[in-house]
């Protein structure tokens, strides 16, 4: 009895926790792709890339690590351009991929984000129906918009 009830009540804590990491990539996402959207990315000093990069870490408050966020945009000049791209990738070791083009000013820009979380509770994996040998579940969060009309180095 009590070794069903440690497994439902740490599936119970696990399942919680990969949800609220669901919600604080999700926001962070939205945070960092405010700066893509009002071209605050591409003010002088830093590229952009790191600028977006920082944005996304401040806004993750070390609920989700930042060097283990995938990420990739795609730009089009409409949104039917966007199509269906295929997600970030992790290579070999876990590392995530990371590619950036905040895109022009009046370009539709998709900006997705991924984050593979390992499970701890024994068999929670499998019990889900999670396709990663390792008991992995990758979190996503995805933003798509049409870049304002902004001046070059202009924005928040």
């Amino acid at each position: 009895m009590l070794p069903c009830l440690l497994f439902l009540l740490f599936a119970l804590f696990e399942t919680g926790l990969v949800a609220a990491r669901g919600l604080v990539l999700e926001n962070a996402l939205r945070e960092a792709a405010r700066l893509v959207r009002t071209g605050g990315v591409l003010r002088p000093g830093e590229t952009p890339q790191a600028r977006f990069e920082a944005a996304l870490e401040r806004a993750l408050n070390g609920l989700v690590p930042a060097d283990r966020v995938a990420y990739r945009t795609t730009v089009s000049p409409d949104f039917a351009g966007l199509g269906n791209p295929p997600p970030p990738e992790f290579g070999p070791r876990g590392e995530p991929g990371r590619r950036f083009d905040p895109g022009a000013a009046g370009s539709a820009v998709l900006i997705t984000a991924t984050y593979r979380q390992k499970l701890r509770t024994p068999m929670l994996g499998g019990l889900l129906g999670l396709p990663a040998a390792d008991g992995a579940v990758l979190i996503s969060a995805g933003a798509v918009f049409r870049n304002e009309p902004y001046a070059a180095g202009a924005g928040p």
